[in-house]
């Protein structure tokens, strides 16, 4: 065999000790029986190339016959099929594990219930405990409060009593050269009706408030007799329209319209109210 630089190298001997350690798989057929052992007619006979071996065996029942029958067409070791007895003990030992295992498993589950409710239980009390801590608190807090707001109360109401009275007391002359004219300035005024405050000239006489575009005018564009007052506030616990206006005071009408007047002055508008209070007999 000639060798050239274009072919190949040619492959290595197969090492048969390679395969030394790969041992022959089992028949998958079961193997014949020796015919001294299976066939009646060979007992006590003896091969002309065979010795014959006197072998003892033990009597197996008709179950275990069965059982090896079985074991060697189905390919099973022997070994591997257990008597009924042991199977019926094992089936039962599975059983009765199982059913340890299921009541473990119940009682797990009947405890963490249990521990649950109690938590939510113990959760419910401390709320509750917790909301009639609060309540009380509550309870306490407005009963001490609700003293002092009840004086404060009767304090201010006292205080405005105290006021109209001086108000009521009050002297207040006529206008030099006028002798039925007790105030005449400027003021700026608003009803309910509308939301534009307008600069009018007030005049108040004997028995009514009149408004006047100017002081020339002899016409009033308004005339409220005091008999058509019925009320008068000056603090915005009685009106809160007048917190964000610290100068005005709000006369209401038999006709429940609301007239608001911001005077320029607070001595303006105390003489006003004084004014308004004596003629209008509030």
């Amino acid at each position: 065999m000639s060798l050239t630089w274009d072919s190949p190298p040619p492959p290595p001997p197969k090492d048969k000790s390679y395969y030394a350690h790969n041992y022959p798989s089992p028949p998958t057929t079961p193997p014949k029986p020796h015919p001294q052992t299976s066939d009646p007619a060979w007992s006590g006979k003896a091969s002309p190339s065979t010795p014959v071996l006197k072998s003892f065996s033990y009597p197996q029942t008709s179950l275990q016959q069965a059982q090896r029958r079985a074991t060697v067409v189905s390919g099973v070791p022997e070994w591997y099929i257990p008597d009924e007895e042991e199977r019926q003990r094992r089936v039962a030992e599975d059983k009765k594990r199982a059913a340890a295992l299921r009541r473990e498993r119940l009682e797990a589950e009947k405890r963490l219930e249990e521990e649950r409710a109690k938590a939510l239980e113990e959760r419910k009390k401390s709320e509750k405990e917790k909301r009639l801590r609060s309540g009380k608190a509550a309870q306490q807090w407005l009963s001490q409060h609700t003293t002092h707001f009840e004086a404060e109360a009767r304090a201010r109401a006292e205080s405005r009593e105290r006021t109209m009275q001086e108000r009521r007391q009050r002297r207040i002359p006529t206008l030099p050269g006028l002798l039925d004219q007790y105030f005449s300035n400027w003021v700026t005024v608003q009803d309910d009706s509308t939301s534009i405050w307008r600069r009018r000239f007030c005049r108040v006489r004997r028995t009514c408030l009149q408004l006047y575009r100017d002081p020339v005018t002899l016409d009033a564009l308004d005339t409220i007799p005091f008999a058509d007052i019925v009320s008068l506030y000056d603090t915005p616990e009685d009106l809160a329209e007048l917190e964000c206006l610290p100068g005005a005071f709000a006369v209401k009408r038999k006709n429940g319209v609301l007239l608001l007047l911001l005077c320029d002055s607070d001595a303006a508008k105390e003489l006003l109210i004084c004014v308004i209070i004596q003629l209008a007999r509030l």
